[in-house]
């Protein structure tokens, strides 16, 4: 019999799958300079807020087990000695030609900010609804955070990391090199790993252990899969006129 824990193991590998055909980043190569540009400067954008979602998810979460790790995570973006996740990726885009003041005067376009607005209203705290009595508010936000900010952007990162050596050539690289190896699924829901989503694996798994809690998560993955895309969505050629 299908466990829960493999049943929304077999949803997240769906939604990664899918993910990474999207056609904009399946085919980062398509783009030319001045798009890939803009992409990664309007990601920069979307990256500044996980720490505040994390934060905010700290004082709404139950799971002191689930806290703790979100602690973790964020240390992880600021390290004790040197610079810390958002220098690094300021970093990263010098590395490609791209001028400080260009980078940092960068404004959200089109649909970045609904991406940034969707993911705060996604994780909102909720108390309405027997969907999130109990541990539901706690099975969602973790589901959607573990997904949306963790597995997805390794996703992201390998494929943008692959097309910035191929295009500018082996450089450091080192918020895009970090985040793509160190955020990776490596296990499946319910065994313990390593990278920062695994950290999450197992809470998430021993939460949800019926179909009403199974469903809480899954939905969160599949809207926070909605979200990820509509940011890549913009980027079409046909979006772009």
């Amino acid at each position: 019999m299908q466990t829960y824990a493999a049943e929304l193991d077999k949803c997240e590998d769906t939604f990664i799958q899918a993910f990474k055909e999207h056609p904009v980043l399946a085919h980062l190569d398509r783009l030319d300079n001045a798009t890939l540009e803009e992409l990664l400067l309007q990601r920069r954008l979307v990256s500044l807020h996980f720490t505040p979602l994390y934060e905010r998810a700290i004082c709404a979460l139950d799971s002191e087990e689930a806290k703790e790790v979100f602690r973790w995570l964020i240390r992880e973006e600021y390290p004790r000695h040197g610079p810390n996740h958002r220098e690094d990726f300021v970093a990263d885009l010098q590395e490609i030609g791209l001028s400080k003041e260009r980078i940092l005067t960068a404004k959200p376009i089109g649909t970045t900010q609904a991406v940034i607005d969707g993911m705060y209203n996604l994780t909102a705290y909720r108390n309405e609804g027997n969907q999130y009595y109990g541990k539901g508010y706690d099975i969602h936000t973790i589901a959607a955070l573990r997904l949306g900010s963790e597995v997805l952007p390794s996703v992201e990162y390998h494929a943008l990391l692959g097309e910035l050596g191929r295009r500018y050539g082996d450089k450091e690289y080192k918020h895009i090199r970090s985040h793509a190896y160190h955020d990776a699924k490596r296990t499946k829901i319910g065994e313990s790993g390593t990278s920062h989503s695994d950290r999450l694996s197992t809470i998430l798994a021993g939460m949800v252990d019926n179909d009403e809690r199974l469903y809480v998560a899954v939905r969160a993955m599949y809207a926070v899969d909605c979200i990820k895309k509509g940011f890549y969505d913009q980027f079409k050629p046909q979006e772009r006129g």
